[in-house]
């Protein structure tokens, strides 16, 4: 008779022997889409029937809320947070805006918007979708720019030559060569296309530099002219006035 560790040797080596067709590389691949440090790893409760050989730990992306992205032979769809399909991977690129919405660019490369439920929200015909951190997104086509929320409502209509996100609570958009404001949860206009230049970041916090026709001035966060003492100016712009 075997004794125990003798066992335990033949048994490891027939189940590597056994087991060898189905220790193969998994069918999906991590997606890397979204930072391992913001989100979490699905629980992989399900094997969709796509799989032959499973999940293991680095199959999909992190969980932003219960969905995730993933890929299979360079493609991307969706899963749930047990490890199931809800979109199948046929996508070239993808992105996800939270709450199982995702941004995904197809084969003739013109993006979308679809849901966890494979709801168009947004067709396959645009040039562009930018998001930012809350969910928003600026859409573009044909050189022309809006901005949609993640359920892909239109908050700013296609109708700006250019919007910028930056670390403010307002969109820069550009028209005729002309800079103003938008408010990014509502796309209410807080500062009209009239402005030169609008430079924000390099100010005081909260207030942005602008020139209209050769004069300089600022605007705070709601777009309104305000007057900042020189010694509380930028010194980048002192010699401006």
């Amino acid at each position: 008779m075997l004794n125990l560790s003798k066992l335990i040797r033949w048994s490891i080596l027939s189940i590597m022997i056994n087991s060898s067709t189905s220790m193969a590389q998994p069918a999906y691949t991590t997606s890397e889409v979204l930072p391992i440090n913001l989100c979490t790893k699905p629980k992989v409760a399900g094997i969709p029937i796509e799989s032959a050989f499973g999940w293991d730990e680095n199959s999909v992306g992190c969980l932003k809320g219960d969905y995730s992205l993933f890929s299979k032979n360079g493609l991307y769809g969706a899963v749930d947070y047990k490890g199931s399909i809800v979109i199948k991977p046929m996508y070239i690129e993808a992105t996800p805006l939270g709450n199982g919405v995702f941004i995904f660019t197809n084969k003739n490369k013109k993006l979308g918007i679809l849901n966890s439920k494979k709801e168009v929200l947004l067709p396959f015909v645009y040039d562009s979708i930018i998001p930012n951190k809350s969910g928003y997104a600026i859409v573009g086509k044909d050189n022309k720019y809006g901005q949609i929320d993640q359920f892909g409502k239109w908050i700013i209509p296609l109708e700006y030559d250019g919007l910028v996100y930056n670390s403010d609570p307002f969109l820069l958009s550009y028209k005729n060569n002309k800079a103003g404001m938008l408010a990014i949860e509502d796309g209410k206009i807080l500062a009209e296309n009239i402005y030169d230049s609008i430079i924000t970041n390099l100010t005081l916090e909260g207030y942005h530099r602008t020139s209209i026709n050769g004069s300089k001035g600022y605007v705070d966060d709601k777009g309104n002219s305000v007057d900042v003492p020189l010694e509380k100016q930028n010194p980048i712009f002192k010699d401006l006035n």
